[in-house]
């Protein structure tokens, strides 16, 4: 565990209350060295108590030989893997922990000293919260040569059930979340995500389980991050068909699982967003542009619909025929 001298500035009514422990787990697959600087940020973290667990899919010895240096300290927890996919990594690095409350952040992200006392913060606002986003702020970069994916939000928002679905659209590069509730929706679906078959939405999906079980989700954007993934006009056309391919296929599932309240959420996202965006384009800008999020949703969505289902967990079905993301023991 490790413990720091803990400065109360920046927290939100927490100086005179005990700080549970937190886990936080990343999830990294052949970015080399570049998850350093996360952890370094992490260990810099004002909380008391803390650990973090890397779990590590890279298929060469990179990652772990950057990683080196941090293995002497007990707090720190690492383990290679063979399997694919930052879902079931995550499922993975949560699975290892009795922590209640874990934070997820990304290999290309930095952290301030208080990102986890503004996650513990944003928990003690109601205790039926069970899911946790925060800002995602673009690093330096140039922005005529690319972008970085952002996650921005003015003001606390709290979705108290699927009508404010389409109001929170945080991602997980910025998250915490409570491990019972992580128990209760059976984990994170192993079939979306980066490296899975259905390529996203695994943060949105996880969203929407965790409002249909009761739970809220609250958004903040005093608990942030920043984001050092850099992405050129290519890459990031390339992104872009990623995220709403996923959108689609996430959404699918819970159509097939007859949760009608996603109804909204599909008008919303590929009516209100994708196709409005699209129209604007050709028709206001005379441009034509937008067209990839349209296709990328409808051929996602139709791929969901020939996915097979387990309605019990709410997850697609992996490729070994279980719906249930991997439970087996690991040791770090």
């Amino acid at each position: 565990m490790i413990t720091l001298n803990a400065s109360t500035e920046g927290a939100i009514g927490l100086e005179n209350e005990e700080l549970p422990p937190v886990t936080v787990v990343i999830s990294t697959r052949n970015r080399g060295d570049s998850i350093v600087p996360t952890i370094e940020s992490i260990i810099k973290c004002d909380y008391p108590a803390f650990e973090i667990r890397v779990i590590d899919q890279s298929e060469n010895d990179q990652t772990e030989i950057a990683v080196g240096p941090f293995m002497a300290n007990p707090a720190f927890h690492y383990l290679r893997t063979p399997t694919i996919g930052a879902s079931l990594g995550r499922n993975l690095g949560i699975n290892s922990t009795q922590y209640e409350y874990i934070a997820i952040t990304d290999d290309d992200c930095v952290v301030p000293s208080n990102w986890l006392r503004e996650m513990m913060a944003a928990f003690k606002v109601n205790s039926q919260i069970g899911l946790v986003f925060g800002n995602v702020d673009a690093g330096e970069h140039d922005p005529t040569a690319g972008h970085i994916p952002t996650y921005f939000r003015n003001v606390p928002y709290m979705a108290c059930s699927m009508r404010h679905k389409n109001e929170v659209r945080g991602i997980f590069a910025c998250a915490g979340l409570k491990r019972s509730v992580w128990e209760k929706v059976y984990g994170i679906d192993e079939m979306l995500g980066p490296g899975s078959p259905l390529k996203c939405f695994e943060d949105g999906d996880f969203t929407i389980k965790t409002l249909c079980a009761g739970y809220f989700v609250y958004e903040i954007p005093t608990f942030k991050i920043i984001h050092n993934g850099f992405r050129d006009w290519k890459q990031g056309r390339a992104l872009a068909h990623r995220n709403w391919y996923g959108i689609g296929a996430g959404l699918a599932k819970h159509l097939k699982c007859g949760q009608w309240s996603i109804l909204r959420v599909i008008g919303y996202e590929w009516g209100n967003i994708a196709i409005r965006d699209m129209l604007n384009n050709i028709f206001i800008k005379h441009r034509l542009s937008g067209v990839t999020p349209v296709i990328a949703f409808g051929g996602g969505f139709f791929a969901g619909l020939f996915t097979p289902v387990d309605r019990n967990t709410a997850n697609y079905l992996s490729k070994d025929g279980s719906g249930v993301p991997t439970m087996e023991s690991v040791r770090f």
